[in-house]
């Protein structure tokens, strides 16, 4: 699963799961007594948590940043860029 490297030049991960949630069942449970009126997600990806944001929370601004535009018609469709 790791490989050596020179520290602070490389990931050691040879193997990234991208269907991992990064602790989104943190997020879900701070969401039930959190009203955030605005919420940044800077690696956003295709808008996950954000989209958590938005169902517990309708009326937040959400805000997507990611390196890349490779979702920005779903981020745009609803509402998160």
């Amino acid at each position: 699963m790791f490989i050596n490297t020179i520290p602070g030049t490389t990931s050691r991960l040879i193997i990234v799961d991208h269907e991992e949630t990064y602790g989104r069942h943190v997020l879900e449970r701070a969401l039930r007594v959190m009203k955030p009126s605005l919420c940044v997600d800077l690696g956003c990806g295709n808008g996950d948590d954000l989209m958590l944001v938005k169902k517990r929370n309708p009326d937040s601004r959400c805000i997507g940043v990611d390196i890349g535009s490779w979702n920005k018609e779903k981020l745009v469709a609803i509402q998160l860029l």
